[in-house]
């Protein structure tokens, strides 16, 4: 939260357990990967207007999310 987004998006997970992330653009090129545990926030103030995909990747779920960075 929130989406649409202007600088920083906030990922929390009901419990905290070691969980995957990565967010693609648009033309399915990874540009964030890493692993986190819990609460993390991406800052995407750096990153072009336009729709990008997050996947979150936990013990037992697969999530995958429309992100709208917006200026």
């Amino acid at each position: 939260y929130p989406v649409p987004t202007t600088d920083v998006l906030t990922i929390e997970l009901i419990d905290n357990k070691k969980s995957s992330l990565s967010l693609c653009d648009i033309n399915g090129k990874v540009i964030i990967d890493y692993s986190f545990i819990g609460l993390t926030q991406l800052d995407l103030s750096s990153y072009a207007t336009g729709t990008y995909y997050l996947t979150v990747e936990t013990e037992n779920t697969f999530i995958t999310k429309k992100i709208i960075v917006q200026r």
